[in-house]
């Protein structure tokens, strides 16, 4: 489950149209979902102006902690693109926090007979959700759980940040915080042999990270 939020949105609102608040907020969705569904991820909802999405399900995916984290660091280097199109619009853009968490949750559609959503509930979530909001507490930009580090492959840039507690949690959780300075080209060098060029094509940016 990944939870990835907004950082300083309602500063940004202030002293702005609405109309531009709106258009903005629908062009950083958009590019944060084109990373989702690249990652072949489930957007689950848009909960203001946080994204939640999962990942093995409705269909199975072994590597979906992988997926989940190379989405998760993807983003970042989205939106610096995105704030480099803003450029010269924006005198300072907001940040994002992203939340990743894995175990088992209940998933299906769930609502009433008016209105059905297909969803993800459970402590898992919640979790998630409690790293994202971590983020702030602990200056960083991706957080992730042991139970997703011990299913990565590879060699990630993770820093171990200790135990810290969460709201509704009796027992304290150990985090890890992934390193993304928002670089494209440090992104596309992850888990590549491209990383000695300087340039890279349409396709290249469009394969996930690790081929």
């Amino acid at each position: 489950i990944m939870f990835c939020d907004i950082r300083g949105f309602t500063a940004y609102c202030d002293q702005r149209d609405s109309a531009e608040v709106l258009a903005v907020l629908n062009d950083y969705m958009e590019e944060m979902t084109q990373v989702v569904f690249k990652y072949d991820g489930t957007v689950d909802k848009y909960i203001g102006d946080c994204i939640m999405a999962f990942w093995n399900a409705p269909d199975p995916q072994a590597d979906h902690a992988q997926r989940a984290v190379c989405c998760a660091m993807e983003m970042r280097y989205a939106l610096a693109n995105f704030k480099t199109k803003r450029a010269g619009l924006d005198t300072e853009l907001f940040e994002c926090g992203i939340g990743i968490h894995t175990g088992e949750a209940l998933v299906g559609n769930m609502g009433s007979s008016l209105k059905l959503n297909y969803t993800a509930m459970g402590s898992t979530v919640n979790m998630a959700a409690r790293l994202e909001t971590l983020t702030k507490r602990l200056n960083e930009r991706i957080l992730i759980s042991q139970a997703t580090l011990d299913l990565l492959q590879g060699d990630f840039p993770i820093t171990d940040r200790g135990e810290a507690t969460v709201p509704g949690f009796a027992q304290p959780v150990h985090v890890y915080a992934v390193d993304a300075d928002q670089d494209i080209t440090s992104a596309l060098s992850v888990g590549r042999t491209l990383a000695s060029k300087q340039e890279y094509t349409a396709e290249e940016v469009q394969q996930p990270m690790w081929k």
